[in-house]
């Protein structure tokens, strides 16, 4: 579905889970990461000296791959600011973080139905691959990220992952042990929906806001949009989300109506439009374990004349 036109997401109240680690360092650490397991696996200087300048930053990222990675732990802890340790020359000074064991699990979730039907059609195309970087390079967006999985399970098991996960990004992420698993006893509703406004002409940019309530912790899932209405493409997108405790919680989408040309163009016509939010965890519709409908709820807004 066409998701160009949903423009931000942001949470009303924070999710269950905030690791220091999170999506943006992994993705940005992932590369460098990528080309240093075997360095850290050999002791604080060396790792420092791979990682670079990129050190203090990804020092926790790499740590958190401590107990997937094969072979003895890393062999040192990223050090505190009491703690300045002279390598190489530099004094680094690493302020000393809380590293979730799911670090991996968002940059994971991101490579996306697209990009695991790259990689499968990789497999079943070539069928003998090389190795991880092989495989991961077909990809134009994620290849770090998937190379590190890749080498953290090994080729083997991500390939085996591949091929029964049905390009299920949530549930991939679970069998390849980035993301925890979905828990039987997760428990949710959704309390309202609003719009604001309630109607504008084209070009008006709707706030769509979900409210919901979490009476069991819920795991890695999603937030998925539909928009219905006069409108010459379909709208809609999922919005992966990291779990949350039990708790009240909300988040808002905002949604631009404004016409566009180009090689998809798009024109939102005056009229009456509906909107659907799903909460699920993991994959909404996914009949995979650990899948849940925890419920949707449908509002609506108007298109006016000018």
């Amino acid at each position: 579905m066409k998701s160009v036109f949903l423009l931000a997401f942001a949470f009303v109240a924070a999710s269950a889970t905030a690791p220091v680690c999170d999506e943006a360092t992994g993705l940005q650490c992932a590369e460098g990461i990528a080309g240093c397991v075997s360095d850290c696996k050999t002791g604080l200087e060396a790792c420092a000296t791979c990682l670079a300048t990129d050190f203090p930053n990804c020092c926790p990222c790499i740590k958190a791959l401590d107990t997937k990675l094969k072979g003895p732990p890393l062999p040192f802890t990223c050090p505190t600011p009491s703690l300045m340790t002279s390598i190489v020359g530099d004094t680094i000074a690493v302020v000393e973080k809380k590293v979730e064991a799911d670090a991996l699990c968002s940059p994971c979730i991101s490579l996306t139905e697209q990009g695991l039907n790259i990689l499968l059609n990789e497999v079943l195309n070539v069928g003998v691959i090389g190795g991880c970087s092989d495989l991961c390079g077909k990809l134009k967006k994620g290849a770090d990220v998937c190379n590190i999985i890749c080498d953290v399970v090994g080729l083997k098991g991500f390939i085996t992952a591949l091929n029964h996960t049905d390009l299920d990004p949530f549930y991939f992420c679970e069998e390849v042990d980035v993301c925890a698993k979905g828990s039987p006893g997760a428990a949710a509703n959704i309390v309202q929906v609003e719009a604001a406004p309630t109607s504008g002409p084209a070009g008006t940019v709707f706030a769509l806001e979900v409210d919901f309530t979490v009476e069991n912790a819920t795991g890695v899932g999603e937030i998925r949009l539909a928009v219905k209405g006069p409108v010459d493409t379909q709208v809609g997108q999922g919005f992966p989300v990291m779990g949350y405790a039990a708790g009240n919680f909300g988040a808002k989408i905002s949604l631009d109506t404004t016409s566009t040309g180009g090689q998809q163009p798009v024109t939102w016509s005056p009229g009456f439009y509906t909107y659907t939010f799903e909460l699920c965890q993991g994959e909404c519709g996914s009949k995979h374990p650990g899948s849940k409908v925890f419920g949707t709820m449908g509002g609506n807004f108007t298109i006016s004349d000018q």
